[in-house]
């Protein structure tokens, strides 16, 4: 990854990759779904069907050598072909009306828990035997805008979800408005937050769970986030 970022001119993205894990601190939502009684999301803009994804799919949607690529997006990209090649067979693609893949993810359930922690270095919490985590998640640049990601967090749980699956997560960055909107619209809600702090290349995760009457920072920015202490009686299912 690092090669490739050089090769591309992306130096300044490195030593900052590099800075960050000398002394850093992020902090991400845990979104969760009820599959089972979540509200029903409105459809994409554009007619988009779900299947089992195919090698070929993601190679077509994933695109490094494409020229002007942003750090972060080489990056992400990477890291997309680095899971595929896990082995983790749970990735879905969606597709516009003439085949074109237009959207992938992949629903990972208890089943994959060793595979997802070895992947995220121990980096996400253990899945329980009702849970399933959505990671991947990954739009071409030609099909944003159109609605697929919401419609796709929302329909994908519902379609593949794994027997006795009821509750489906995602990790959102706290800066990435607009999938924070998307799975708002998808009928997820605040679960917990996670704190990733990075200090002399050393990681420490830790989750906090969240109030029930949690916000997203878009639907009131004044309003602090509200963490769960442990003295309200809510069981965290």
């Amino acid at each position: 990854m690092l090669q490739m970022l050089l090769r591309r001119g992306h130096l300044k993205s490195i030593l900052r990759e590099v800075g960050c894990r000398i002394l850093s601190t992020d902090l991400t939502y845990v979104v969760r779904r009820d599959i089972v009684a979540g509200p029903k999301c409105s459809d994409a803009k554009i007619p988009v069907t779900f299947r089992k994804a195919e090698e070929e799919d993601l190679l077509k949607l994933i695109d490094v050598n494409r020229p002007n690529m942003v750090a972060s997006e080489i990056m992400y990209s990477i890291r997309l072909l680095q899971l595929l090649r896990t082995g983790i067979k749970t990735c879905y693609v969606g597709q516009t009306e003439d085949g074109t893949p237009c959207h992938i993810r992949w629903l990972i359930g208890p089943d994959e828990n060793d595979n997802l922690q070895a992947f995220y270095k121990g980096g996400y919490r253990v899945l329980a035997s009702d849970e399933m985590f959505v990671i991947g998640a990954y739009t071409p640049e030609c099909f944003r805008n159109k609605g697929i990601m919401g419609y796709a967090m929302s329909k994908t749980p519902e379609l593949f979800a794994l027997n006795g699956t009821r509750w489906t997560m995602a990790h959102i960055h706290e800066s990435n408005i607009p999938s924070l909107k998307a799975s708002r619209r998808a009928g997820y809600y605040p679960f917990m937050l996670r704190k990733e702090t990075w200090i002399a290349f050393r990681r420490k995760v830790v989750y906090t769970p969240l109030l029930p009457t949690a916000l997203f920072p878009f639907e009131n920015m004044k309003r602090p986030i509200r963490l769960f202490t442990g003295s309200q009686n809510r069981k965290l299912v």
